[in-house]
This record gives C-alpha cells, sequence and structure tokens, in this order.
C-alpha cells in the first residue's frame, strides 16, 4: 500500500527534464535561435500594426463618382479651343521673340517696333482661337481622374503664351484708344484663369490665381485711362463679377488634389517622390525601397491621413469666414475644430489627433496634401474684391469729379454691398482710403490678417497688404 501511494506521488510530481524546461535559462542554443529567427520576422509585422494603430482607414470623403464622371462636349468646351491654338502656334515653327517683348510686358507700348509687330501677326490666327476659347462656358483641361504633372505642366506652358499676348493686345489697344477692345482682352485673360481651375489641382489654382492677378492688373490700367467712360466702367463691373463664378471653389481644389495623391499611392509612383536620388529609382533599388516603406506603414500610412485631412477641410473650407468653425492649427496642418451640429464619418479624427499622428508618417510630412488652399483661394478672393471696388470706384469719379471719401458712398448705386475682407474673420469690410493727393487705396490685410495701412505696392519687400492704388484719370 505504502508502495502504491509512492508512486502515486512520484507519477504526480515533475521530473526533472520537466522542470528545466519551464526556465528558460535551460533552453538549448537552438531554441532561442528559432525564437529569434521568429521575432525576426514578426518585427515588421509588429512595427507596421503600431504605426497604422489608431489611425482609422475612413470611407471616401466626398462622391468620388459625382465629382470625377464629368464631362463637357467639345464644342463647348474651352480647352478644344486652346488645343487649337496651341496646334496653329506649334505648326508654325519656332519663332524667334523680339528684344523688345519684355520691354512693352514691363513698360508698355511706347517701347514697341516693327520687329514685335511682326510677331504678334504671325500670331493672330492662333491668339483669336484662344480668345474664342475663352468666351465658353465651361471648360475640361483634364479629368480629376487623369491628373499629371507632366501633362499639367506641358497644358500650362502652352497656353501661358497666349496670356503673354493678350497683355499685348491690352498694350496696343490702350494706345490707339480701343477701349472696348482693351477691356476684352483683359477679360479674355481673367476668363481663361477661371477656366484652369474646373475641377482641377492645386497646381491648376495657382495658375488661375496668377492669371486673375495680370487680368486685375490689366484693367486697373485700362480703367485709369481717361476716355473710359462711366458707363463702360459700369458694365465691366458686372462682367467680372460674371467672371468670377467660372473659378473653382477651394473644395473642388482639395477634391482633385485628394485624386491626384490617390493615384500616386496606389500607382507605385510615391516611390519616385520618396526615393534619397534625383532620378526615380527601379529594379532591385524601387522594391527596397517599397518594402523599407512597407515596414514603416507607408503609403498606407500617408493614405489614411491624407482622407482624414480631406474629410476635415471638406467640412468648412467653402463656408464664409465668418460660419467656420475655429482653427486647430498646428506646425503640421491647419485643419477645423469639428462642428458638433455636423454628423461625423464613421471613423473621423479629431484634428489634434490628425496631427498628433501625421508624425508617424514620413511621407505626409514631405508630400502630404497643401492645407494652404484655402489662403491661395482667399487671396483670388480678395483681389477680385478689391478689383470690384476699383472699379466702382473709378465709375463714382466719372460721375462726380472725384473719388468717394468711403465705400458707403457706393452702396447702392455702384455695389450692392461693400465687399468682405476674406482674411478677416471678425468679418470686417475691404479697408479704404482717398487720399490728400486725390488718389486711393483699396486693400484687405493680407494673409497675416494684420492692417499695413493700404501697404499694396510692391518695392524692395512684399507688400504687407493685398490690393490696388487707385489713380485718378488725369493721371494717364
Amino acid at each position: 500500500m505504502v508502495t502504491i501511494q509512492r508512486d502515486i506521488v512520484e507519477s504526480q510530481t515533475p521530473s526533472s527534464h520537466q522542470t528545466a524546461w519551464r526556465n528558460p535559462m535551460n533552453w538549448p542554443s537552438g531554441v532561442w535561435v528559432l525564437l529569434a529567427g521568429l521575432l525576426i520576422l514578426a518585427l515588421p509585422y509588429l512595427i507596421r500594426l503600431v504605426v497604422l494603430s489608431g489611425v482609422t482607414d475612413l470611407p471616401e470623403p466626398f462622391d468620388i463618382d459625382e465629382f470625377s464622371n464629368w464631362d463637357v462636349p467639345d464644342e463647348e468646351n474651352a480647352f478644344t479651343d486652346y488645343a487649337v491654338a496651341a496646334a496653329i502656334k506649334a505648326n508654325l515653327g519656332t519663332i524667334e521673340q523680339p528684344p523688345s517683348f519684355e520691354s512693352v510686358m514691363n513698360d508698355g507700348w511706347s517701347r514697341s517696333d516693327e520687329a514685335l509687330l511682326s510677331w504678334m501677326q504671325r500670331h493672330r490666327e492662333s491668339l483669336e482661337v484662344w480668345r474664342r476659347g475663352t468666351a465658353r462656358q465651361q471648360g475640361r483641361c483634364l479629368s480629376p481622374r487623369d491628373i499629371s504633372i507632366d501633362r499639367l505642366l506641358k497644358v500650362v506652358a502652352e497656353q501661358r503664351f497666349f496670356s503673354q499676348l493678350a497683355t499685348l493686345e491690352i498694350s496696343r489697344s490702350l494706345e490707339k484708344n480701343e477701349l472696348d477692345e482693351a477691356f476684352e482682352w483683359g477679360r479674355a485673360i481673367l476668363r481663361f484663369g477661371g477656366h484652369m481651375t474646373h475641377r482641377g489641382c492645386l497646381m491648376q489654382e495657382l495658375v488661375g490665381v496668377a492669371l486673375h492677378d495680370l487680368a486685375a492688373s490689366r484693367i486697373r490700367d485700362w480703367a485709369e485711362h481717361p476716355q473710359v467712360t462711366s458707363v463702360q466702367l459700369t458694365s465691366a463691373l458686372a462682367a467680372v463679377r460674371k467672371d468670377d463664378n467660372l473659378y473653382a471653389p477651394p473644395s473642388s481644389v482639395l477634391k482633385a488634389e485628394y485624386l491626384y495623391v490617390e493615384k500616386v499611392l496606389t500607382s507605385g509612383e510615391w516611390v519616385g517622390f520618396f526615393s534619397p536620388f534625383d532620378a526615380p529609382p527601379s529594379g532591385a533599388l524601387a522594391s527596397g525601397l517599397k518594402a523599407g516603406a512597407w515596414v514603416i506603414g507607408e503609403p498606407e500610412l500617408m493614405r489614411r491621413l491624407n482622407r482624414q485631412v480631406i474629410a476635415n477641410l471638406l467640412r468648412e473650407i467653402d463656408k464664409p469666414m465668418t460660419k467656420r468653425t475655429k482653427r486647430a492649427g498646428s506646425a503640421q496642418y491647419d485643419l477645423f475644430d469639428l462642428d458638433p451640429a455636423v454628423p461625423l464619418l464613421p471613423g473621423q479624427m479629431t484634428p489634434q489627433d490628425i496631427n498628433q499622428k501625421i508624425r508617424r508618417s514620413i511621407m505626409m510630412m514631405q508630400f502630404g496634401p497643401s492645407t494652404n488652399v484655402d489662403r491661395i483661394f482667399q487671396r483670388r478672393r480678395v483681389r477680385q474684391s478689391a478689383l470690384e471696388i476699383l472699379l466702382a470706384v473709378q465709375a463714382c469719379h466719372r460721375d462726380r469729379g472725384q473719388f468717394p471719401g468711403e465705400l458707403a458712398e457706393l452702396v447702392p448705386k455702384y455695389l450692392d454691398q461693400i465687399p468682405l475682407d476674406d482674411f478677416d474673420p471678425s468679418g470686417s469690410t475691404m479697408r479704404y482710403r482717398r487720399n490728400e493727393d486725390g488718389s486711393a487705396v483699396v486693400w484687405s490685410a493680407g494673409t497675416d490678417g494684420i492692417d499695413g495701412n493700404g501697404d499694396v505696392v510692391l518695392k524692395e519687400a512684399p507688400p504687407l497688404d493685398i490690393g490696388f492704388v487707385i489713380k485718378q484719370p488725369s493721371e494717364k
């Protein structure tokens, strides 16, 4: 009986072999090698898992099909004419630009010569086709799904030439007192800028803003001509208001930019941006970069964060400044606070969480979508408001013999209301002053929101404000 009990106790007592396996220090070296190998194999997955943790994969932040499946019949598309104009120009071959070109662009038609006139005449046919395109109401440069930087650069390079030619035509028409013709050339540039922004990405918006600035400056010169009448100025004011509707809202730019970024990420083009070398990598190097990026969560991390940023901005960016939520700015992205009255998308993160997670993404920090779309758009808006006020002030001068003492005098005869300063979140109107010498100035406080007291003239340093000095017609 005692023997049986001893056998039972011994059978329930762990053997020395079993006890040894419970102590990792007794494990054979082969086991440690195996575990180390498994850990090394699992480490990339663990790193990726940690990096992607807490960054929700949102659904699409807007209706992709509704935005992208947008077409314009060729006979209604301004870019059909723009392409024909570019082809006509190309068929002429290389025609050397005369030396007087830059002089006239900078100093006016008085610096022109026969060589410039001959050069302009050779391009007359292509320029008229281009202007025909500017009269159209719609312009489809590229489908939002097909945007590529190379194709856009080609279009921009082709079309920049025609805006320069139109600028020369403005100078020539003003010199010959062909005032209606001069304004129509300025309006052509203005409308061309609007066409460039139609469902276009950030690059197209930047081109549109530059063209708007050019057109506004030339229309200002036209408005200062002493023979331009109040009727012409009033008509011009109505025209530029109408043409302003051609420019895309900032949400459209964000959507197009989002589709471009998605295309780059899914196609693998991002490897070229992520490469430390000048030339895009290929072969084993490209594969190595992709593998290394995968370990740190890229490009999936950037794709998720890009959706979060766009979803945040689209909630507020088309609203007037006074209707928006506050900015939740940081060193990374200038986002908006969430409006509790607006339902969130499933998984949508707060702006603070987005900016915190962005620090994890090398690609997002370097190549993420620009949140400066709003500032770019606001710059064009205040320039448009300044142009409208300038035309109204000049019309008032033709009727009264002097500029108004304050903008309130323009309402309601010349303006329905005084335009707001889009850079002022408090909702103040554009600023205006009549100077002692009889001139005037209209301005916005600009991107920094600090009023520079009408500092709008480019000198050694960039001006503090955005606007125009308005000269009396007699000064022409």
